[in-house]
């Protein structure tokens, strides 16, 4: 992608971002000084009235987590932890997964557009060893799945291998779904101090670095076959 269009389109998104957190923060401003200024306020009617907003917020939401999930190096846990605060664990992983599923169909859609840059040897490497897999599609899964691996990289794996938009939409859904739900579980645990599901995030996120073991332990595969013997 050229330097000035990248540039140009991040600073757009970034602009936006920034429209919608503003939005975001008028909408729930009242909601978090009530809260504040009246400690004695009953819990479990302060969360009813946190999570009485509606389509237009829920909407934002999933507009702010696809442009943090399109822009390379912007985190989206905090908003999508917060997501789960807002609207609850069903409807917070509904959105947390709309959010990152359409921000990384974005990305690839920009990508076959623009193009991406030849000599980034980090993603070189990262094609190579998902395409060798026996089954490539589980790779990028995969791939999604884990927080810790910058989106982009499976986004230009999954350009430069050529997936077809129909293969790639399940692909990406099946990825960005355990950590929506990691996101959106723990930030409802986090609100209601519920240990059950606190418990259930925490599983989540054992299943999340298991993941990353299991990732990186096909890469040093990789790599050794690389290497002459």
């Amino acid at each position: 992608m050229k330097k000035l269009v990248k540039l140009i389109l991040i600073l757009l998104g970034i602009a936006a971002l920034i429209g919608l957190g503003y939005l975001v923060y008028t909408h729930y401003q009242f909601d978090f000084v009530l809260r504040f200024q009246t400690p004695h306020l009953n819990r479990a009617k302060w969360i009813a009235r946190i999570r009485n907003h509606g389509f237009e917020d829920a909407l934002l939401f999933s507009a702010m987590i696809a442009i943090l999930s399109a822009i390379p190096g912007l985190p989206i846990s905090v908003v999508a932890v917060f997501v789960g605060v807002g609207f609850g664990p069903w409807l917070g992983l509904l959105i947390n997964l709309i959010g990152i599923t359409v921000g990384n169909l974005f990305d690839i859609g920009l990508l076959k557009r623009f193009g991406f840059s030849k000599n980034n040897q980090r993603s070189q490497r990262f094609v190579d060893a998902l395409s060798k897999r026996k089954h490539p599609l589980v790779g990028i899964a995969l791939g999604y799945m884990i927080p810790v691996i910058p989106t982009i990289l499976v986004d230009i794996t999954a350009v430069k291998m050529k997936i077809s938009f129909r293969q790639i939409v399940p692909t990406v859904i099946a990825g960005a779904l355990p950590v929506s739900f990691l996101y959106a579980f723990g930030g409802d645990a986090l609100l209601r101090q519920n240990p059950k599901r606190l418990t259930g995030a925490i599983i989540g996120l054992l299943i999340v670095i298991g993941l990353v073991a299991l990732l990186r332990k096909d890469f040093q595969k990789h790599e050794a076959k690389k290497m002459p013997s």
